[in-house]
């Protein structure tokens, strides 16, 4: 009897032991399995991340890279007169800012995708808490990999904190554009210097244009084309301190102002559709957007089209430029180095070429490889429609290519005004511009919301 219990027992402890052990193996392979999973986070769908996942999980077939849409996105379709549709899409405030809170929410638990897409969100306020990677150590750890080969410029403008937390993979360039040539020198002017000599080259116009609304662009946003680029003026975001009250922030306010009492930039949306569009704000994706808009010029006017650097009042009188797609690695995430691997692809020649990015591509050879699809598709629309000459042709693409790369070559920042301070900014300028507020009751406001802002994130 005593045997049989004996034998019983044992039976009974083998079969425990086995199932321990095949707990412990799968739970052995499922983590081996999650570390081969990476999670990218993003507000709505995107045609270029959704390809370079699907390439990337299909060159790499042991991992699983998912996209995790948040947003809620209102897609509106438009049927146009010979059959074509035409989609836009639209979010709300609140689904924007439902957005923003889960994911700080899920930074702050330590449970938020390996991948961020940092559009519209306030990324600096995670990288002073430390929840987003260091980029520059994970190039320097990867022996393969050479910054030299992608246009540092970029990279550059969102160097913060001596570190590199956000890899833009695409970039448009903010300029302005006409048909006058205002003989001026761009790389050192500001803004007074841009509307004097604007007013002074209409006033020898013999057609006697109309000189009302030459700047198209309506107050509010010719304010944040200033705010954008002196942005840094007014807020320290690493020592949390702000500067609204100061005299240069409120002069800022009072000169936008005055240009639209003054009919010299519009007012409203509907001043905008009066304007001759003789000067206007530019944003330039590709070269074919240079050309074809000079040859529209040429053809249609007879005229030569020019293109100016955003002038600056702070003498910052380089090229701002917009990145559209800017990414972070979660600092908290296992897969640091998978989510890099991931990155590092998004950066390559094979995702940089794609019909999908549709602005510069940050990687050089790519962006050769864009101009020279671009200098093809003119000359060939060139021998198609036979609106110009094909020397003519050669000549403005010979220029405009060299003033292209002129563009890029003086970079020296970008639109990175913290999203959630700038509505801020904007909410209460514009009861300035209304006359609901003064500018100084409006800086303020300002000043003290903003700090509130900055303080809670310490």
């Amino acid at each position: 009897m005593k045997k049989l219990f004996i034998l019983i027992m044992s039976l009974i402890l083998c079969v425990n032991l086995t199932a321990c052990f095949n707990s412990l193996n799968e739970n052995i392979s499922t983590e081996a399995n999650n570390n081969n999973i990476l999670t990218i986070s993003t507000f709505k769908e995107n045609p270029l991340l959704e390809e370079a996942v699907q390439k990337f999980n299909a060159s790499n077939p042991d991992t699983n890279v998912k996209i995790k849409v948040y947003g809620n996105v209102i897609k509106n379709v438009v049927e146009l007169e010979d059959g074509r549709t035409f989609s836009s899409t639209e979010t709300s405030d609140e689904e924007m800012q439902k957005y923003r809170s889960t994911i700080n929410t899920e930074l702050m638990s330590g449970i938020a995708p390996d991948i961020i897409d940092l559009s519209n969100l306030p990324y600096k306020n995670y990288i002073d808490s430390g929840m987003i990677a260091n980029i520059y150590k994970l190039m320097k750890n990867d022996k393969e990999f050479n910054i030299n080969n992608y246009n540092t410029k970029v990279f550059e403008t969102y160097h913060y904190k001596d570190g590199l937390f956000v890899i833009p993979l695409d970039y448009s360039l903010g300029l302005i554009t006409s048909n006058y040539n205002l003989g001026i020198d761009d790389s050192t002017w500001n803004w007074q210097n841009f509307f004097s000599s604007a007013q002074e080259t209409l006033s020898k116009d013999t057609q006697n244009i109309d000189t009302e609304y030459i700047f198209t662009i309506t107050v509010d946003r010719f304010f944040e084309e200033i705010f954008q680029n002196e942005y840094k003026n007014y807020v320290d975001e690493e020592e949390k301190t702000a500067n609204f009250t100061s005299k240069e922030f409120i002069d800022i306010m009072k000169y936008c102002k005055s240009l639209a009492d003054d009919k010299i930039i519009c007012k409203t949306s509907d001043d905008r559709k009066k304007s001759k569009r003789i000067f206007e704000t530019y944003s330039v994706n590709s070269l074919y957007d240079i050309v074809s808009d000079g040859i529209c010029s040429y053809v249609l006017d007879n005229a030569t089209r020019y293109y100016y650097k955003t002038p600056s009042n702070s003498g910052n009188n380089g090229v701002m430029i917009n990145a559209i797609h800017k990414y972070a690695v979660n600092n908290n995430s296992e897969n640091k180095k998978l989510a890099w691997k991931f990155i590092k692809f998004m950066l390559s020649d094979e995702i940089q070429t794609s019909p999908k990015l549709y602005w510069f591509p940050v990687n050089n050879t790519s962006f050769n490889k864009k101009l020279e699809k671009d200098q093809k598709q003119l000359t060939d629309e060139c021998k198609e429609f036979n609106e110009i000459s094909i020397e003519k042709n050669n000549e403005l693409l010979e220029n405009y290519t060299f003033q292209l790369k002129e563009f890029v070559s003086s970079i020296t920042t970008c639109r990175d005004a913290n999203p959630e301070i700038l509505e801020i900014v904007n909410e209460y300028v514009k009861m300035y511009f209304s006359e609901e507020k003064t500018a100084e009751q409006a800086a303020q406001i300002i000043q003290n919301k903003v700090s509130i802002y900055l303080n809670e994130q310490l």
